[in-house]
């Protein structure tokens, strides 16, 4: 197994022990040391993703056209570029989530993977100096699906008819992939 799954399940165990009132065997010294020795031998480096870059963003940007699925797609992207977004936090968002002030926007994230009691955040979005500006994006893609209430990102089908449902957070890589 990896050593994210021996951890997980290592805590799984703990909790377990913790919840009955049982002597908890995860915090021995037996246990530490050989998932030091494990960490160790093994490594715990995550496999990630290469970085999406700004100027590869740019070319991406470049390359879509102005249907309403690469209004949408962009605005996607910028935003979730700018404000550092999980695709899970970008399909949330909402327009009651959007707030527009003179500099750009404050997008108030409700709820996130490192949130977990939903006590939320807020981001600030500022205006774009260069051609591709996130708030502006956002704005066209909210006018040509004629978003005033709900959900913010959403599904495209293949002839351009703009649904009411949410994206899913699956579809956000996709794009992404597409795009690239």
């Amino acid at each position: 197994l990896a050593v994210a799954t021996l951890t997980r399940r290592l805590a799984g165990l703990s909790k377990l022990h913790d919840a009955h009132g049982y002597v908890n065997p995860v915090r021995t010294e037996l246990v530490r040391a050989t998932m030091k020795g494990i960490r160790r031998s093994k490594g715990t480096a995550q496999r990630a993703a290469a970085p999406l870059m700004r100027e590869t963003l740019f070319d991406v940007l470049k390359a879509m056209g102005s249907r309403p699925k690469d209004k949408r797609d962009k605005a996607l992207l910028l935003i979730g570029f700018a404000a550092a977004l999980r695709r899970s936090e970008l399909v949330a968002l909402c327009v009651a989530d959007i707030q527009h002030v003179r500099q750009g926007l404050i997008v108030h994230v409700r709820q996130s993977k490192t949130d977990q009691e939903g006590a939320g955040r807020q981001i600030a979005i500022p205006l774009g100096r260069t051609q591709w500006c996130p708030v502006r994006a956002l704005e066209e893609w909210m006018a040509t699906g004629n978003i005033v209430e709900g959900p913010i990102f959403r599904r495209v089908n293949w002839c351009g008819r703009i649904s009411a449902v949410r994206m899913k957070s699956e579809a956000v890589s996709i794009v992404v992939r597409e795009r690239v």
